[in-house]
């Protein structure tokens, strides 16, 4: 039977009672819910990838999971000009991509061949970009008095004037209003039309990133040892204290959030945004950009090197082909594929989310569950 039992007993354990030894059973690819690990020969569905020959009963039963590359990930050739990217985000349909000193918005359905999606956007060259209610955002290099938005695939934009003299970062979207940060000290905006602006609370930071899960905004504050979250939009913000460094990445996924700082190898996760707890990235500066997509967040350094992780807790190296010492700026994910940029010479990266030899391993889903259950199948 594939995946067995996915969600167990129908009823669940309303009595919330102890497992016994009588409770599993089953075959082999059985899913079965439980608190605690149920040991012996049960695995965590956590994505993990297994070797074909340790696990030969569950491969059969399983087959391939996802989609499969068994080559590691390359520097890419592109059609981008020889300047520092600005920004890169995944927008629905495809990456989209601005340039420091050009005018244009660049597309892209594989995150490796580039074209450009509308010329003359910008009169400097793009500053960032960002994707925030089905809608894509973008801002000039110099031009701090407006930002543009697109909602039909980066083809056409229109001009959206705000009234913060600042450098900005990216827009995001929770609780019906949107919220416009800077690269700056100089706080946020919040609009809940586009058009009427007002400040965002008590916020101030060199803003890096953003992540939004369950209608809550989380902004790390940069150099400033705080993180801030909204649960309202935007409208108030509550402030946390985190240890020394400059607190640059964010993600939401897997039911939580985590910032990582990219100026030693600290890390902090949270399930609302308010209560944090605090862990350890797997090397100095490994995060300075993070990302989340298919079950596991990215954190990317200077190294060339990806390590993942589902929790913050435990991580797995990937040493990306060609991707040298640079400084990577961002990160995004979407239809499978992650894309890495730098922030100062052009060299990009796109790789498969499944990046592994078919041939020997084989990977096990994940399956995520509510009320502190996990997800536990019968490999042997």
């Amino acid at each position: 039977m594939i995946l067995g039992n996915p969600v167990g007993n129908i009823m669940g354990n309303p009595f919330n009672l102890a497992p016994t030894a009588g409770d599993i059973v089953g075959g082999i690819g059985d899913i079965v819910p439980r608190a605690t690990s149920p040991g012996g020969s049960f695995l965590k569905l956590n994505g993990a990838i297994l070797a074909k020959t340790d696990y030969p009963k569950l491969f059969d039963v399983l087959g391939q999971q996802g989609k499969l590359n068994s080559n590691l990930p390359t520097v890419n050739t592109t059609t981008f000009p020889p300047v520092a990217v600005a920004g890169v985000v995944f927008g629905g349909d495809g990456y989209y991509a601005v340039a420091n000193g050009n005018l244009s918005i660049y597309k892209s359905t594989d995150g490796s061949s580039w074209s450009v999606v509308a010329a003359g956007v910008f009169t400097v060259g793009g500053g960032w970009i960002s994707y925030a209610n089905g809608a894509l955002f973008a801002g000039e290099q110099n031009d701090r008095n407006t930002i543009k938005r697109s909602v039909d695939g980066g083809v056409s934009w229109t001009t959206i004037t705000v009234s913060l003299t600042t450098t900005y970062m990216s827009v995001v979207y929770a609780k019906g209003a949107y919220v416009l940060l800077t690269a700056t000290s100089s706080g946020a905006l919040r609009s809940t039309d586009l058009i009427t602006w007002v400040g965002a609370g008590s916020i101030s930071g060199s803003f890096r990133s953003a992540a939004v899960g369950k209608g809550t905004i989380v902004v790390p504050g940069g150099s400033n040892n705080q993180v801030y979250t909204s649960i309202d939009g935007g409208a108030s913000w509550v402030t946390s204290v985190l240890g020394a460094g400059n607190w640059s990445g964010s993600a939401f996924g897997n039911d939580i959030f985590m910032v990582t700082n990219r100026t030693n190898n600290t890390l902090y996760t949270s399930a609302d945004g308010l209560a944090w707890v605090a862990g350890t990235q797997p090397g100095s500066s490994v995060a300075g950009t993070l990302s989340f997509g298919d079950g596991l967040f990215y954190g990317m350094g200077g190294t060339g090197a990806v390590y993942t992780t589902l929790d913050g807790a435990d991580w797995t190296l990937t040493n990306i082909s060609g991707g040298g010492s640079y400084a990577w700026g961002q990160t995004t994910y979407g239809n499978y594929k992650f894309v890495a940029v730098t922030s100062s010479i052009f060299v990009g990266l796109a790789w498969d989310r499944f990046a592994y030899d078919p041939i020997l391993n084989f990977q096990i889903p994940t399956v995520l569950l509510q009320n502190g259950l996990s997800a536990y199948v019968k490999a042997k």
